[in-house]
């Protein structure tokens, strides 16, 4: 019940610089110096061959087949019973029984207790053990050492894939195992796209489809010879194309098969940079419709995987073949457009992703005449589009018709509804406060649960919202349950960085600042801020997000210089980002100029609050309560230099911005009233 450390004896140390004899084996009682229960075959045969750390590699193989069985390989009151010649021989020719069957095959009364110790069922560690587990210490302990780890860093390399879910090196060659170890490794990527296996057999769909498709109206053509020929040159056509995609795949996926030179460490973000290689290199010269298919595939499983900007350029480019494909309206075109803005606006171009949104819609209302999903879908993302540069009034119309349509529709409920919901709340949020939000929020959780079930990327972003709805109506130990909800099952799906676990882990450092652990919180918005930097190196507005609510804690912490540089770097960024009057702009500005004022840099900090100010007033739609919230810094400055009149005159106009706004008890409400307090010594 309490550990003790121990000295583990693999052997006889001076093995690797001296050759092994009977003699050195030996005391002058007769006894073996070392353990045989742990001692290699090479050891134990106490001859001319050279003992290198495949010595030790053994003895670590016997440590860990203890470890998991409670056994040892060989049982030590049996072992040693045996003459010294016996001994030898069993070291060196018998092969323990496996780690499963050991742990079957011995009393039950034992099995139970060995299981109760590791907290587990026997049952259930035994069936654990014979997938996978049992075959590392089996190759570590391997009678002939070439067989076995190379050294003790080999073995533990090994461990580390089967934590990890991928192949074993001690693990069969076969090819099926390595492509069920592949997929299982990159599930967490495969599901962030809406499956990256779907991304990896689009083109097999779409070419059976086609293929499908012309056999159906070949067969219907029966009485004209004509269109039956025809016909048949396309069905022969869709073969080829199939034939050729699955061959172009059959290549691809050799990139992660060590058995042909490959590499499998591979991640999913390496085999389609390499696919879209093979179709750069011409892997598709002479059909443009399928390569342009898999680049506007390719692009979205990159834009889902946080990487925007090589998304874009590919998106681009299945776009280009697709309008010197098809003239006029096709629903091709308009699904590349409506790919490609989504990467703009991952980039923050908004108005540039607007007018691709709006371009997407119009054509598919054009090629869909009344209720359709597509006209659905393009009209939610045109609305949050909008929202998002400030045109709330526009943006809940095109949400509460998409809803409708989809209710219309005989799909009944979908993740694209849910989605809808999702978008319809965050607008209500935004206009009618958190209360009205919370339950939408619910409602599009409760329809993604149904329809999804289990781990998936959309439920966890639905319990993180619900989570920040419940912090913002002052329920902070609540709301920090659904988000860590929302934040393990992100960490399930995806293993490794991505921009939804590093986004989740920011919010969740926001709900434990308020919840006054200000050291957690800390310690997650750097967490999560390194895993965007490692996502996106360079400017990116989560980035320069991340920055500022780091900033935002240590200022508050009383560590403002290290908070300046922070939002120095932050506004530097958006800057680089942004054009013209931005409401990212404007927020980094007033961030800095509070800091500034914190630190009594009165002449700067009014400079940089002015330059908001008149950012937000410049563009109606940005006048929200964050130009309150500027105004009343700028408000302090001038009450701090002793200008009283012009400062009460500033805070009476950010009192009764927030007095309209529907969402009064926010941050921005509290820091105008605590600065109107002060201003007026109420």
């Amino acid at each position: 019940d309490r550990a003790i450390p121990k000295v583990i004896d693999f052997g006889v140390a001076k093995a690797i610089r001296h050759t092994l004899t009977e003699k050195s084996i030996f005391t002058e009682q007769g006894r073996m110096i070392g353990t045989p229960e742990y001692m290699s075959p090479e050891q134990a045969e106490m001859g001319g061959l050279d003992i290198d750390t495949r010595t030790d590699v053994y003895a670590l193989g016997v440590v860990l087949y203890e470890l998991l069985t409670g056994l040892l390989p060989f049982d030590s009151i049996e072992l040693r019973s045996k003459g010294f010649a016996e001994i030898q021989r069993i070291i060196r020719e018998v092969d323990p029984p496996t780690p499963s069957k050991r742990l079957t095959t011995m009393a039950d009364a034992s099995g139970a207790e060995i299981a109760r110790r590791r907290q587990g069922q026997r049952e259930a560690i035994t069936r654990e053990l014979r997938r996978e587990l049992e075959w590392v210490p089996l190759k570590a302990m391997r009678k002939d050492r070439t067989q076995r780890y190379s050294s003790a860093e080999g073995l533990a390399a090994d461990v580390r894939r089967f934590l990890d879910g991928r192949a074993l090196e001690a693990g069969p060659e076969s090819t099926g195992y390595r492509v069920r170890k592949f997929v299982r490794r990159n599930r967490g990527a495969v599901v962030a796209v809406g499956a990256v296996g779907l991304a990896l057999v689009l083109g097999f769909g779409v070419a059976l489809v086609q293929r499908n498709e012309a056999v159906r109206q070949a067969s219907r053509a029966d009485k004209w010879a004509a269109a039956e020929s025809a016909r048949r040159i396309e069905v022969e056509q869709a073969q080829k194309r199939l034939e050729a995609i699955i061959a172009f795949f059959s290549e691809i996926i050799q990139f992660s098969d060590p058995s042909v030179g490959g590499n499998q460490q591979l991640t999913v973000a390496d085999m389609v940079t390499r696919a879209v290689k093979s179709i750069e290199d011409g892997a598709f010269k002479d059909d443009p419709r399928t390569a342009a298919g898999l680049e506007d595939t390719f692009g979205s499983v990159l834009q889902n995987n946080g990487k925007s900007v090589e998304a874009e350029a590919l998106l681009r480019e299945g776009l280009r073949k697709r309008e010197g494909l098809f003239t006029g309206d096709h629903q091709e075109i308009a699904d590349s457009v409506r790919n490609l803005a989504a990467s703009v606006l991952d980039q923050g171009r908004l108005e540039e992703a607007e007018g691709l949104f709006k371009r997407a819609l119009e054509m598919n209302e054009r090629l869909h005449p009344g209720d359709h999903e597509e006209t659905a879908r393009s009209l939610d993302f045109l609305a949050m589009t909008r929202f998002a540069r400030g045109f709330p009034a526009e943006s809940e119309p095109m949400l509460l018709r998409a809803l409708e349509m989809r209710r219309r529709l005989p799909t009944g409920e979908t993740v694209d509804m849910a989605r809808g919901m999702d978008f319809l709340a965050q607008l209500r949020y935004a206009s009618a406060g958190p209360k009205e939000a919370e339950g939408m929020f619910a409602e599009a959780l409760g329809v993604r649960r149904r329809v999804l079930r289990g781990d998936h990327p959309d439920v966890a972003a639905s319990i993180g919202n619900l989570a920040q709805m419940i912090a913002s109506q002052g329920r902070p130990a609540e709301a920090e349950a659904r988000c860590r909800e929302a934040l393990e099952m992100y960490r399930r799906i995806f293993k490794g960085d991505h921009p939804a676990t590093a986004a989740m882990m920011c919010n969740l450092g926001a709900i434990v600042q308020d919840l006054r652990r200000t050291e957690e919180a800390e310690g997650l918005y750097r967490e999560s801020l390194a895993m965007k930097q490692r996502i996106t190196p360079g400017d990116h507005p989560a980035v320069a997000t991340g920055m500022g609510n780091l900033a935002g804690l240590l200022m508050k912490s009383g560590r403002e210089a290290e908070a300046e540089e922070l939002f120095v770097g932050a506004l530097g960024m958006r800057r680089r980002l942004f054009t013209g009057d931005n409401a990212d702009i404007a927020q980094g500005l007033d961030n800095l100029a509070r800091c500034r004022v914190r630190r009594g840099k009165f002449n700067e900090a009014e400079q940089v609050a002015r330059e908001a100010m008149g950012m937000y007033e410049r563009v109606p739609e940005l006048d929200h309560p964050r130009l309150a919230m500027t105004m009343s810094v700028v408000a302090t400055i001038m009450f701090r230099q002793g200008k009283i009149e012009e400062a009460r005159t500033l805070i009476a106009r950010a009192v009764e911005i927030v007095g309209k706004s529907q969402t009064p008890e926010g941050v921005d409400a509290r820091y105008v009233l605590g600065a109107k307090k002060m201003i007026f010594q109420e």
